[in-house]
């Protein structure tokens, strides 16, 4: 018997915890959901089904995305944005795209260490400025 199993659901149905038997842990949030909130894909990704959970699996499907086209422009010496063609500035600390002086810049981002929320200086892409949000939120 494994550790999810001997455990309940940690999400609510209704105005309670749900209460029926654990099938994952998700990723994003580390909260017990059974099969009706979450579910438990072929990869071994384990994700409830809770609406910034949900946004999180969205984001990184299109931010995988993002890279692969940043990563090929690259590779040929070029800005990581599409219609752009100024010579090479700066690397984005999210994505590790190089763009020009124009598609990265330096910015004071929050991120999380330790469920802590810490400020520091980085240099982003506006594509990785713009979905920060996204992954500070619990």
């Amino acid at each position: 018997m494994t550790l999810v199993e001997t455990h309940i659901c940690q999400l609510k149905r209704r105005f309670r915890t749900c209460g029926a038997g654990a099938a994952g842990l998700c990723q994003y949030c580390n909260r017990l959901f059974c099969d009706d909130h979450g579910v438990v894909q072929d990869d071994r990704q384990e994700i409830c089904t809770r609406r910034f959970c949900q946004d999180k699996r969205r984001d990184l499907i299109r931010h995988l995305e993002y890279k692969e086209a940043v990563e090929s422009r690259n590779e040929r010496r070029l800005c990581g944005i599409e219609s752009c063609s100024r010579i090479l500035g700066g690397r984005c600390a999210r994505c590790d795209g190089y763009f020009c002086g124009r598609h990265v810049e330096p910015r004071e981002e929050m991120y999380l260490q330790n469920r802590v929320r810490m400020r520091r200086m980085a240099s982003l892409c506006h594509h990785c400025w713009a979905r920060r949000p996204i992954w500070v939120r619990t």
